[in-house]
């Protein structure tokens, strides 16, 4: 059986609080896409730019509506001017602050998906590894693990067309 294997984008810490967004950027995703930067530390009013409108939105239901595990979403993000935002899988959790989300680019997924289509295994995934986990997530080594699982239930989830 194959490995699974991905790289995390970045971390997004919200802050309900202080109405702030941390992001702390992987070094693969800012040489990717020729940022400058590493960390972003955004305020109330950068926050409306960077994140997709619908997805702004999305921070606060998810913090107010006070989810007890682990969950997914799909998020969408301006990182410079491009025609399309970048679309992400975030895999989030709400934390006492706010919200925590280890996010993945929808586009490798969606690759890891195929992969594990195509070689007609009937064998559950029960983990997937993430390359650059300590340089994203550092020391969090729950989160991480529950990160790990969520992407194999990702991965082996059914797609239904709606």
């Amino acid at each position: 059986m194959q490995a699974y294997s991905l790289n995390c984008a970045f971390l997004l810490e919200y802050n309900t609080k202080q109405i702030t967004l941390n992001i702390n950027l992987s070094k693969q995703f800012v040489e990717k896409n020729k940022l400058k930067y590493t960390e972003l530390a955004l305020t109330n009013n950068e926050l409306s730019k960077f994140v997709h409108r619908y997805d702004y939105r999305k921070l606060d239901y998810f913090v107010e509506s006070e989810i007890s595990g682990i969950f997914d979403t799909l998020m969408r993000f301006t990182l410079k001017k491009c025609k399309y935002p970048l679309r992400t899988v975030a895999i989030c959790k709400v934390t006492n602050n706010g919200l925590k989300c280890a996010h993945f680019e929808e586009s490798k997924i969606v690759q890891l998906r195929n992969s594990r289509l195509s070689e007609l295994s009937n064998k559950q995934i029960k983990r997937v590894n993430i390359e650059n986990e300590n340089e994203v997530l550092g020391k969090q080594h729950t989160f991480i693990s529950e990160v790990k699982s969520h992407l194999a239930c990702i991965i082996d989830r059914e797609q239904k067309i709606v």
